[in-house]
């Protein structure tokens, strides 16, 4: 589907990462992250998706390579936006009179964020407008259309004999938290986390946190 001869470092539609039209789908995004770990030669990855990215990872288990270990940071489990679980939203920490560099950032930062300090949103003009800014919103919209993946996501999960660490934001209102004891359930050796006072963006919001759940999954990889 994606006949890649370099390493893209964003998704297809992402970034620099330019895509089809016609393979805009949660199925095609799958095979171009198989398709990238294959280039890479790497046979047990370590896997690690925020969001929808979860999701994806969440795909690479049904249709290999098989990871190593699997990070799903603030997973999407449930596809239908309607049926998820979701807490409202709430900011759990704002400081006032906030330097925003404009109009779009501002209705980002406000409606994505939980912890509203200089700080975070000093990482989210970083590492998140830029892709806002980039991303191909067509192409976009093409794999909102065809959003859920047609793998059996669930017996793959129960298969899957990696560690893996699930960590979500007790206030995420998008993804939620409810959802994600059902991919603990799947998922023989997950251990789950559910982090206080912290939304969707829980790598900016809450990065020591995040970084010592990642340390703790990488010592119960498996060596060489």
């Amino acid at each position: 589907l994606f006949p890649y001869t370099t390493l893209f470092r964003s998704l297809p539609g992402h970034g620099a990462s330019v895509a089809r039209q016609d393979v805009a789908s949660a199925d095609a995004l799958v095979a171009a992250l198989r398709a990238f770990f294959l280039h890479l030669g790497a046979e047990r990855p370590l896997v690690v998706g925020h969001a929808y990215g979860a999701y994806l990872a969440q795909g690479l288990v049904a249709t290999g390579p098989t990871p190593g270990g699997l990070v799903l940071l603030a997973p999407v489990v449930e596809p239908d936006i309607a049926a998820r679980r979701l807490p409202p939203q709430r900011v759990a920490a704002r400081e006032e009179e906030l330097a925003f560099q404009g109009d779009d950032e501002r209705q980002m930062f406000q409606g994505e964020v939980t912890v509203q300090t200089q700080s975070v949103l000093t990482a989210f003009r970083r590492l998140v407008m830029p892709g806002h800014r980039a991303v191909d919103r067509t192409f976009v919209a093409g794999v909102q259309a065809h959003y859920v993946l047609s793998l059996a996501m669930r017996s793959s999960l129960k298969g899957f004999t990696g560690p893996a660490s699930i960590v979500c934001g007790r206030d995420d209102h998008w993804t939620g938290f409810e959802d994600a004891v059902d991919l603990f359930g799947a998922l023989p050796r997950a251990e789950l986390t559910v982090l206080g006072d912290c939304g969707p963006l829980l790598p900016l919001e809450r990065p020591e946190r995040v970084r010592a759940l990642l340390a703790l999954l990488l010592e119960r990889m498996p060596a060489g």
